[in-house]
Order: C-alpha cells, then sequence, then structure tokens
C-alpha cells in the first residue's frame, strides 16, 4: 500500500505556484497568440493588444500610468538597470549611493559591481527589526549622492519600510529613490503614486504569476537607459522579442489582486496560529520579524541549539518547506547579510528559518506542519552524525568502507578542489544516481560548507543508509583543518558518477 505524504510550501517568499486562471491564460495565449508584437500584420497586432492590454493591468495594479511600465526578464534585471543607468546618467560630480543592509541581492551585488567602479556606496544603518532612520539616511546625504535604494517590504524578516517618508525626503534634496518592490505586491496594497518613488521593481512569481518576467517602473520624465541593447521593444528600454505569454501571466496574475489582498488577514491570523503553537514547543523561540509594520505572511524565527540546515532537512522529509533566507543567496553557504544587519551572530544566523505563507496554505498545512516541527524537537525525526574535519586523516581518507559523496555545484568544484578518493555527483539530480551509492559502507556526504550536504544525508537516511553522516565544515573545514593533505591529495583519484537515463 502506499502512503501519500502532504506537501506543504512554507516558503512563499521564493515563489509561489501559479494559479489556475494565470495557467488559462498563459495557455491561451500560446495557443492562439503567434504574432510578434513588433511586427505590422493582423496576427501581430492581436500580440500588440495583449501586450498593451496587460501593461494596463499592471500599471493600475501598482497605480501607474501604462507608459510608465516596462517588462523585463526579471525584478532582478530590472535593478540592475536602473542602478547602472542612475550611474551613467549621474550630475558631474555625484558618486554617492544611500542604500540599506537588507536590500535584495540582485541591489547589494549590483552595487558591489558599481563600486568597483568607483561610486561610494554608503549604508545606513538598521535597528533590531530591520527599519531604516529616514533620518539616519539624511544626515548621510551630500552633494554628491544621486540615488537612494530602499525596498518596500524585506523578503527574509518581513519588515515594511516607510518608503512614503524616503520619497519624500528624496524630493526635498532632489535625489531619485529606487524601491524593490517585490515582496509586497499581492501582500499588501502598493500604489507607486502614493509611495512617490521615482523607480520601483517587480516580479510576476511572487503572486501566483509566472517565472521569468518582471516589470520596471519609471516615474514620468525619470531619465532611464536600456540594460539591454538591440531592438526597440518596450519603447527603446529593453531590447529583445517581449514573453507575451509570460507577460499575459503576469497581468493575470494582477488582475487576482484584490481578491489576494482581502484574504491577508486569513493569512496573518493563520501565521500567528502557527507562531503560537511552535512557542507552545520552544517557548525560547526568538522572533526576528517585527510585531507591526510587517508583511502578513512572513515569520523569521530562531530556534537556540537548533542547526537550521538540520531542522529544513527533517522538514524537508516530513513534506514541509522553510528556507534559511533569501532563496537568491542560499547556495552562498554564508549567513544571510539581512539576519547579520539586524545584529545576529553568524552561529545565531545559523539557527533562523524564514517561514513564508500563502493564501492557499490551509489550516490543515500547518497542522501537517506543525506535527513535523513536533517530531523534530521531540526527537522523532531521524538525526543524522555530524563528521568532525580533524577526524579525516589520511587513514580515514584510504579506509574502503569509507564512500565520499561529494555533491557540491560546477562552480564550487572550479573554486576549490575535492577530497581524494570522493565521488562527485549533482546535488540537483540526486535522484538520477543515487542507485550507485552503496548501502554497506559509511557515507560521508560532502560540500562547501556542510549546509547543502544535510539535505541529501536525510534524504539517503529515508531511502535505507543507515551508515550516513554529514562533513561538518565540508571541504573548507576539511582544507582549514588539514591544508597540508588539502594541497598533497586534494582531487585525487576522483570518480564521477553516472546519472541513471
Amino acid at each position: 500500500m502506499f502512503r501519500y505524504q502532504r506537501f506543504v510550501n512554507l516558503d512563499n517568499n521564493a515563489t509561489t505556484d501559479v494559479s489556475r486562471p494565470v495557467r488559462k491564460r498563459v495557455d491561451g495565449v500560446l495557443r492562439r497568440c503567434h504574432g510578434n508584437p513588433s511586427a505590422a500584420y493582423g496576427l501581430a497586432r492581436a500580440a500588440a493588444t495583449v501586450l498593451q492590454d496587460s501593461r494596463e493591468l499592471v500599471a493600475s495594479a501598482i497605480g501607474a500610468e501604462s507608459d510608465e511600465v516596462y517588462f523585463t526578464g526579471s525584478a532582478s534585471e530590472a535593478n540592475n538597470q536602473v542602478l547602472k543607468a542612475s550611474c551613467e546618467l549621474r550630475p558631474p560630480g555625484s558618486n554617492r549611493i544611500l542604500t540599506t543592509p537588507i536590500e535584495h541581492p540582485s541591489i547589494m551585488h549590483t552595487l558591489e559591481y558599481l563600486a568597483e567602479g568607483g561610486v561610494e556606496v554608503v549604508t545606513a544603518p538598521v535597528d533590531d527589526r530591520g527599519r531604516v532612520s529616514v533620518e539616519g539616511l539624511e544626515v548621510l546625504i551630500d552633494e554628491r549622492t544621486f540615488l537612494i535604494c530602499c525596498m518596500l517590504a524585506n523578503n527574509e524578516v518581513g519588515t515594511i519600510q516607510d518608503v512614503r517618508a524616503v520619497a519624500a525626503l528624496g524630493r526635498r534634496r532632489q535625489i531619485p529613490v529606487l524601491s524593490d518592490c517585490v515582496q509586497a505586491l499581492g501582500k499588501i496594497p502598493v500604489d507607486v503614486r502614493a509611495l512617490g518613488v521615482d523607480y520601483a521593481t517587480f516580479s510576476a512569481h511572487k503572486l501566483h504569476g509566472p517565472k521569468g518576467v518582471g516589470a520596471l517602473y519609471v516615474r514620468c520624465e525619470s531619465p532611464m537607459l536600456p540594460l539591454l541593447h538591440g531592438g526597440g521593444q518596450e519603447a527603446g528600454m529593453r531590447a529583445g522579442t517581449e514573453g507575451l505569454h509570460s507577460i499575459a501571466g503576469f497581468a493575470e496574475a494582477c488582475r487576482q489582486l484584490p481578491e489576494l489582498l482581502a484574504r491577508s488577514d486569513t493569512i496573518s491570523a493563520r501565521r500567528d496560529s502557527l507562531l503560537a503553537a511552535l512557542r507552545e514547543m520552544r517557548p525560547d523561540l526568538v522572533v526576528h520579524s517585527p510585531a507591526e509594520r510587517c508583511l502578513p505572511n512572513t515569520l523569521s524565527l530562531r530556534f537556540p541549539g537548533a542547526r537550521n540546515a538540520d531542522l529544513m532537512a527533517a522538514l524537508d522529509m516530513n513534506g514541509v518547506a522553510v528556507a534559511a533566507g533569501s532563496a537568491c543567496g542560499t547556495k552562498e553557504n554564508t549567513a544571510s547579510h539581512v539576519l547579520l544587519a539586524i545584529g545576529l551572530t553568524d552561529e545565531e544566523a545559523g539557527e533562523t528559518i524564514r517561514i513564508s505563507l500563502s493564501d492557499e496554505t490551509s489550516e490543515r498545512d500547518l497542522r501537517h506542519a506543525t506535527r513535523a516541527f513536533r517530531d523534530y524537537f521531540e526527537h522523532r525525526t531521524a538525526s543524522i552524525p555530524l563528521l568532525r574535519p580533524s577526524c579525516v586523516d589520511e587513514a580515514f581518507l584510504c579506509d574502503e568502507q569509507n564512500y565520499l559523496l561529494d555533491i557540491r555545484f560546477e562552480i564550487e568544484r572550479k573554486l576549490m578542489k575535492g577530497l581524494p578518493n570522493s565521488y562527485n555527483a549533482s546535488v540537483v539530480s540526486f535522484g538520477r544516481y543515487v542507485h550507485q551509492i552503496p548501502k554497506d559502507k559509511n557515507v560521508i556526504v560532502v560540500c562547501s560548507t556542510g549546509i547543502d550536504a544535510t539535505p541529501i544525508a536525510y534524504s539517503l537516511h529515508k531511502r535505507g543508509y543507515r551508515r550516513v553522516s554529514i562533513l561538518l565544515g565540508g571541504v573548507v573545514g576539511w582544507q582549514i583543518q588539514h591544508p597540508k593533505l588539502y594541497k598533497r591529495f586534494g582531487n585525487q583519484n576522483i570518480k564521477k558518477l553516472t546519472p541513471r537515463r
């Protein structure tokens, strides 16, 4: 007899399920609207009509005019476009951008790139709930400042910033303001005109739309340059034939916004009931999300003494998905920059998870998730041993009973050598090579720092592997502990597992 395992997605800030109306709209456009909207014949005019209708729907959803909205491949692309164009168009003598330390990686990393070219990036501090002080921002403004970046809602802790006050500050000082509104749209009302920002960015897949499509708002008469050059699509601001089906899906998701927002109180109540249940089983848990001015679906929680990688893997075994931080930054195996910015140590950040509900998260889903949390905290979930790097000496590496499974990403293998006598496999296509892993040996799962290895180890245990452990600190930890062994034997006798076709 087969046992059905319920899947509960509590990582909706990473992405949401595509809704039925959106799927229907995307399918209809793919089936019936084949034309290129930039051409002049009838089929193309029909496509252009879909494109314009979609633009008007998205613009209406955010309080903008249709000619202020440009479609992009993602909000990350839109953020890049604003930042790089602002640098090119900045007034002579201006070289300073003000930002907050909790922005999305597409802002943070682009600013790092611009800093290498001589732009001065100044970060305003935030409090322990991630709120930036408008007065603190104003103190940092000088005559060289040409842009302020402040997201509307934080993707990790859920903090809603007073962007309207930030934009008012920008207007007083004649400095344009960019606001990443990705996490806000669909969870709270967003009106770019009322906010007063000059630029805003959005993404469809955060509100039950398709992936691969974003939107850039540019206030009328605000300067802008294209990031991608080529054809004259998007009024010359974004070259490349528009992905019409995705854009139509984005618009349909925006059409559903009133219904989505109407359910925000229910989402908030269910989030609070889950928090109460978790407090009951772990009275020592720490809540990082603010009690007020917070997204209704988001919780950032620290469970002292519980390694978040273990907790996430144990929950995953029971069909419950949570996150350690931004989905765009989790593969970096470093502490979340947001959690560090609000004052957490690396250790505390390593005990923190993010829970984010959607309007589709039911009470039954939360009961299932609560049971999964309880099983973990009451030690009814398998515990995977952690192997200290100091134990992995030359004798250990040569022991034929030890099977070293290296599941790092290819870019990580290029940056750092692997342990000798290890077997390389892809963490992404794990199920295609698992049949080659012997059950009669000590399987040590190895990644870069010990984070990515955790879910693989738990998955192996669930498949009947009882001699599984995780190399604590991964390859980085082993290199630090055994630098001579790393130099002498790193990458020797590496075998690559062949996935099953």
